[in-house]
């Protein structure tokens, strides 16, 4: 599989996992499914679900502690 080809592929599954996440998956389902992808040795594919999911969870955070900081009256805006 060509550079491009390989970097077109992780681009589909890291685009898979933000839809599958906005539709209602939870973390811990696309994570099982990184395994599965980790277990035959899809790395093209583990490298696009796990960048997604690595985002998710800093986007995740700071929506929290955006709420957090909102609540104690500590507004970063």
């Amino acid at each position: 599989m060509s550079i491009s080809s390989k970097e077109h592929y992780s681009q589909y599954f890291y685009e898979l996992t933000y839809n599958s996440v906005y539709e209602g998956s939870s973390l811990q389902e696309m994570h099982s499914i990184l395994k599965v992808y980790e277990e035959l040795q899809d790395y093209e594919a583990c490298e696009g679900i796990n960048k997604a999911l690595e985002e998710i969870k800093v986007m995740t955070l700071s929506n929290f502690i955006d709420k957090i900081n909102y609540i104690h009256g500590r507004l970063s805006h």
